[in-house]
Formats: C-alpha cells, sequence, structure tokens
C-alpha cells in the first residue's frame, strides 16, 4: 500500500470516528447525560476532527511511510501540534 492509500484509509476511518461521535453526542443529550459526558465526547470528536485534516493534508506523512512508527515521540519536532 502506497502512503497516498495509507492517508485516504486512516482518513477514512478518523471521518467514521467523527460520525460516531456525532451520533453519540445526540444520542446522550436525547436520553439526557450530563453536559460533563457529552463534553468529553465533544473534545473527542473534535480532536478527531482537527487529525483527520492533519492527516489528510499530509502532515502526518512521517507516521504512515513504511517504518515510521518506531518513534511517534517528538513525531512535530519543535513546532508542536499546530491547532487553529
Amino acid at each position: 500500500m502506497d502512503l497516498e492509500e495509507r492517508r485516504s484509509l486512516v482518513a477514512s476511518f478518523l471521518r467514521k470516528c467523527v460520525t460516531y461521535a456525532d451520533d453519540s453526542i445526540n444520542r446522550k443529550r436525547d436520553r439526557g447525560d450530563s453536559e460533563e459526558e457529552i463534553e468529553k465526547w465533544k473534545n473527542y470528536r473534535d480532536f478527531t476532527e482537527h487529525a483527520v485534516m492533519e492527516v489528510s493534508n499530509g502532515e502526518l506523512d512521517q507516521w504512515l511511510e513504511e517504518g515510521g512508527g518506531e518513534s511517534l515521540h517528538g513525531g512535530y519536532g519543535n513546532r508542536g501540534p499546530q491547532f487553529t
């Protein structure tokens, strides 16, 4: 599998996770779950959506390269994650 295929596969999986989180948030609201619990799911959803963007635009290609998973610590180098 080449890098583009891996990127597409991971992004597709993460998009499904975002959809699942959205559905879970709606179910939790319908059930009357606590806002604290719903907020946890919102945070997960937002983080995952951000990861979709990073995977899709190639920022995490190093993580998807053959043999690139040995050390993900410091994968951002000195700049840290870029949240917008």
